[in-house]
């Protein structure tokens, strides 16, 4: 028996709550149990997403694939602030998983350190 099976829900959504979506996707392959029980909770997965990106889509996407898209957002936002994208010379070079747009603020924290590099 595991964890999920032993404790309430409420105990595993917040065990699983302090997972990040990487951790999510790999803990859903652990064993039909997890995966059912992180699939059904939606939640867990709205703990992931923006509320900017709450308001713009809930309905039009799942929440597991809204906290997916925010989570490549920020491993993109990432990305430009450490300065692995400052040398991109082509649309070909950028990383091609799936994100949402940034926001004017966004564009500007990338702007703001790429022209103190």
């Amino acid at each position: 028996m595991d964890f999920v099976n032993l404790l309430p829900a409420e105990i595993s959504v917040m065990i699983f709550g302090l997972a990040n979506y990487n951790d999510l996707s790999q803990a859903l392959q652990t064993c039909t149990t997890w995966h059912d029980f992180i699939n059904h909770t939606d939640y867990i997965w709205k703990q992931l997403c923006d509320v900017s990106i709450l308001d713009d889509e809930q309905g039009q996407q799942s929440l597991k694939q809204l906290a997916k898209m925010n989570y490549y957002k920020k491993l993109t936002l990432n990305f430009w602030l450490s300065g692995k994208m400052s040398q991109v010379c082509s649309i070909d070079q950028l990383p091609t998983f799936p994100t949402r747009p940034f926001d004017v603020d966004t564009w500007g924290r990338i702007l703001e350190m790429e022209l103190t590099r």
